[in-house]
Parts: structure tokens; sequence; C-alpha cells
């Protein structure tokens, strides 16, 4: 998972400035949704798509619309700098990572259908710090149990992003992740991550 300029904006300010930053004893997962992208759609500024091949050949970003219009007949190329654009027909797609990043501009989190942020404490919650099997080093914690939203009562959409918040509701997120494979859910689905499937890593 990444870090978002919320929490970026703490850690410098208790390093370098000395403010206070007093870490949350519980975190909670959140889950929101985006469809795929569709040709010959209309699409209104805000809504937000994944590529047709976010589940294969990527890319594993989210982009939003930023100029509406109708999509074309054939799916654009999609961007994967931060923040950049790309033409669609007559409506046009921003990456959409800077608004996750800034906290300002997410897609719709999952609501109803039996749906809650579930919670994950800190310390037990969490495995040990472990150091990450790669060139450049680093360390890493992971979720140290499955984390269980229990099953559907309607249907949720198609899960896209995962981003871990300061409360159960509203608050603040600290980090974010787009998901390796975007999933649907609907009514009457089992929907756990498995223990080891958040990984935080600091490099």
């Amino acid at each position: 998972m990444n870090k978002t300029d919320y929490l970026e904006q703490k850690i410098l300010e208790h390093i370098f400035k000395g403010t206070a930053y007093t870490a949350p004893s519980t975190l909670y997962l959140a889950m929101f949704v985006a469809p795929t992208w569709t040709p010959s759609t209309a699409y209104t500024v805000g809504q937000f798509v994944i590529p047709t091949t976010y589940n294969t050949t990527g890319p594993k970003r989210l982009y939003r619309c930023t100029t509406a219009g109708t999509s074309g007949t054939t799916e654009p190329t999609w961007p994967t700098t931060f923040g950049a654009t790309v033409n669609d027909g007559t409506a046009v797609w921003t990456e959409a990572t800077p608004g996750i990043e800034a906290g300002t501009n997410l897609p719709p989190e999952v609501s109803g259908g039996g749906y809650s942020r579930k919670a994950i404490a800190a310390g037990t919650g969490w495995s040990a710090i472990t150091d990450e099997a790669v060139t450049d080093g680093g360390k890493y914690v992971a979720n140290a149990a499955d984390i269980d939203f229990g099953t559907a009562t309607a249907d949720w959409g198609q899960i896209v992003l995962a981003l871990l918040m300061d409360a159960a509701s509203a608050g603040n997120a600290l980090y974010y992740l787009y998901v390796d494979t975007a999933k649907t859910v609907q009514n009457g689905d089992p929907v756990k991550w498995a223990a080891g499937a958040l990984k935080i890593a600091e490099r």
C-alpha cells in the first residue's frame, strides 16, 4: 500500500517540525468501486472507470472523467503518468492517483448490502516488521489475520480500490491500494481479504 498526502504530511511535521502525531489505535479497511470502461457511453464529470485490461495486462489504475462526453468506439491508450489526461471520443479522462493520494477525488465507497469498514487493531492486527526480499531493501508489515467483510446482502459493485482509514466512517485516508484483481461483488458473495494481502512497505 502507498502513503497518502495526509500521512506524509503528518510524518514530516512530526520528524522535522516537532509536531506531535498520535497514531490511531485502530485502522479501518474501506473499499471503493468503479466500473470497467465501455465504448459509446455517456460519462459525466466525476465518474471513474478502469481499463478493460485491468485484470490482465493493465494498467492497474483508475481514471476520472474530467470533461463530460461520450466515449469513443475504441478504447483509448490509458496514460500511466500521475494526473495525465487522455481524450476519449468527446470525453476526457484524467489518471486519478493524485486525487486519491490527496483524498479529494475518490470513487464511491461501497454502501449498503451489509457493508461496513473493518477494523484492524494496531499491534496484534499486523505481522512482525519483516525485511523485504528485494534488491533495494526495506521492511514491511502485513495484516496478520483474514479481514472478513461477511456476505454481501446486495450487489456491491466492482471493487477496485482499498484505503486504510483512521475512522470507522469519514476520517482520513492513510494508505491506498489499487487491488490486483478487480472483483465484482454480488448479492450472496462472501468477501474476505486473506492474511498478508495488505502489505505496507517502507524503503
